[in-house]
This record gives C-alpha cells, sequence and structure tokens, in this order.
C-alpha cells in the first residue's frame, strides 16, 4: 500500500507542470479605496480614541445562521456623527477624554438588517468582552425619528453599560429589588407589564444585569422629566422599586466613574432636541 501511494504521489507530482503552478502574479489582494466616510471615521474615532467602525461586509463577523445584510452607505456617515454627539462627547465632557480612550469599545459593526432571533424577539446590539458592539438596523437609521432614534442610542447606551459594570461591577443590593421577577421567558410580558412590576422595559427581566443596563439606557435617552413620567404610568409598588433602582444607578456612576448620571443625561438629552 504504502509503494502504491508513492507511485500515486510520484505521479501527481509529475503532472504539474511549471505553467500550472500558481505564481505571484495569479494572487489577488484586493485594495479598497478610501472614501469620505472613511477619513470622517479615521478622524473622529479612530485617531484620538483607537476605535474603528466597520461597516463593509465582513461575513466572518456575524452570525452565518442568521440573514443579515450589510448597512447602506448613505446611512453610515450620518449615524457616526450622531454616535459623536450623543454618545461619545456627552462622556468626554463629563469624564474626560482618558476615560472614553480606555472605556469605549474598540470596534463598532454595522449590521444594516434587524437581528431576528427564533423565539420571535430582535437582538437590537451586542457588547463581547467589552471590546465590541455591533448596532443592528443601521438601515432603519432616521435623524427625523426621534422614538427610533432613542431605540437605537438606547441600545449603545445598553451594551456600554455592560462595558462599565463587567470593570467595576454594582452592589448586589441592585438584585434584590425585583428578586425572584427575572425569568428567561420575559418576551411573555408586555411593556407596562414590566413596568408595573418594577422594570422599565420587558428586557429587564431577563436578569439583574440587563436590568442595570436598561435602566441606564433609559435614564439617558429620556429627559429628567421624561423619564419621571414614564417610571409615574407604574403602579406604586412598581414606581418605589424603579425610584430605588434609580437611586443605585445614580448612586453607582458618581462613586465608581465619578460621573453625574444627571448631568449626562442633560446634555444628552438637549444634543437630541436640537436634532
Amino acid at each position: 500500500m504504502k509503494n502504491i501511494l508513492a507511485i500515486l504521489l510520484l505521479v501527481s507530482l509529475l503532472g504539474c507542470s511549471k505553467e500550472d503552478s500558481i505564481g505571484e502574479s495569479e494572487l489577488f489582494i484586493e485594495q479598497i479605496s478610501q472614501n469620505s466616510t472613511d477619513k470622517y471615521i479615521y478622524d473622529t474615532f479612530t485617531e484620538p480614541y483607537n476605535m474603528v467602525i466597520t461597516y463593509r461586509w465582513a461575513g466572518n463577523e456575524v452570525d452565518f445562521s442568521k440573514v443579515l445584510m450589510p448597512p447602506k452607505i448613505e446611512k453610515v456617515q450620518p449615524l457616526c456623527e450622531l454616535i459623536n454627539e450623543i454618545w461619545i462627547k456627552p462622556y468626554v465632557d463629563l469624564a474626560g477624554p482618558v476615560f472614553v480612550k480606555k472605556y469605549i469599545p474598540k470596534q463598532l459593526l454595522f449590521v444594516g438588517t434587524p437581528n431576528f432571533n427564533s423565539d420571535g424577539t430582535v437582538t437590537e446590539g451586542q457588547a463581547e468582552g467589552g471590546r465590541k458592539i455591533t448596532i443592528f438596523a443601521v438601515n432603519s437609521f432616521d435623524i427625523k425619528n426621534k422614538e427610533l432614534l432613542k431605540k437605537q442610542f438606547g441600545t449603545l447606551h445598553h451594551e456600554f453599560g455592560h462595558i462599565l459594570h463587567q470593570t467595576k461591577m454594582f452592589t448586589p443590593a441592585f438584585s434584590q429589588i425585583t428578586k425572584g421577577l427575572y425569568t428567561s421567558k420575559w418576551y411573555d410580558n408586555k411593556y407596562q407589564e414590566a413596568l408595573d412590576l418594577g422594570f422599565v422595559s420587558a428586557y429587564a427581566m431577563e436578569s439583574p444585569a440587563e436590568d442595570f443596563v436598561e435602566t441606564i439606557a433609559f435614564m439617558l435617552v429620556n429627559s429628567n422629566d421624561d423619564w419621571n413620567i414614564k417610571i409615574n404610568a407604574s403602579t406604586p409598588e412598581g414606581l418605589k422599586r424603579l425610584k430605588e433602582k434609580e437611586a443605585i444607578v445614580v448612586e453607582y456612576f458618581q462613586i465608581k466613574w465619578n460621573i453625574d448620571i444627571y448631568k449626562l443625561q442633560k446634555i444628552i438629552s438637549n444634543k437630541i432636541n436640537k436634532l
């Protein structure tokens, strides 16, 4: 058998002539020209914060089991500009550029379409190890749609909240406020049902960590007046729980990060209202 394999190998090698070999001239490397959007991303995010924004399609970056599409180029820079104004700059103003450079994720990945799950839910964003945030449904971006903007930027604040608490954990007392009400089937609850129990959203019922960052996100995409209107639509018991969670979030930002979240909330709200 060894002799037969050796003969076959020899025949195979002899059958490959010099003309059949692949030379360097036949290897092609894609050269991507830099456009004005790339320059904007480099000047605004990469150079000051060592951060990249990936918008060109990279199949290895997304879940192959999902039907996902790349973002439209005309949506990319307008979204980037708002990310800088509504997310990056407010943190720079209150915590400084060193904080942002150290803790901001090093990659934002833009995906054009929503990420639908088999259970009927939609994943609006993903954070991976504090280094990367994926933003879905970029093609739906519309600067004139304030509610949609709140939803999309709520995803950023939500995912950045994960990065912050994974770096400096919040107090266990937060988990006790609605202990026994967390559920893996959070999607069976409607928004008002969750609110009445003391959660800012149904997804906040998934776990204490999701509850914590959802509370952060809802505070930061709403003015203080709008935040209070929302939580006052709860039951008396739900409102009590929501105010307790708010107090812990405020204390967490102040003690752990030396950030007044109410000031951060006001800066972001003012920027959103100016759009």
